[in-house]
């Protein structure tokens, strides 16, 4: 097998796999816009890497902790703060903090990296 050829597989596999975990990451978010339980939870202090820790009471009044997902720019919350927090109902560890940042970014941080492994599968396919 050629190395270009070698290399237009495994970028193509790459996106592919990054496509659907992507889909399946807008999938999980659009479920739990749609039938996600909404409350208000509290963030308590900085996790590993300076990640908040997020504070909430399920339906069954029992304290749930997550860290929320993408963390960069325009993703920092202060301690103490009150933020809207949505949930699966009898999946309390599906939470995501309730903002358009925080449901959206991940499904289009994979999609955007399954893009570029599969524009550079066709190129090296398309210049070799």
């Amino acid at each position: 097998m050629s190395n270009a050829l070698m290399a237009t597989v495994l970028c193509g596999l790459a996106g592919a796999a990054l496509l659907w975990a992507g889909l399946h990451e807008a999938a999980r978010a659009r479920r739990l816009r749609r039938h996600g339980v909404r409350t208000t939870g509290v963030v308590t202090g900085g996790g590993p890497a300076r990640a908040p820790i997020i504070a909430f009471a399920d339906g069954e009044g029992y304290r749930v902790e997550f860290t929320p997902g993408p963390h960069g720019p325009g993703t920092a919350l202060a301690a103490g703060r009150r933020v809207a927090v949505v949930y699966l109902p009898r999946d309390p560890g599906s939470a995501r903090v309730l903002t358009r940042r925080h449901m959206t970014a991940p499904a289009a941080f994979v999609l955007a990296c399954a893009l570029t492994f599969l524009t550079c599968a066709a190129l090296v396919a398309a210049v070799s």
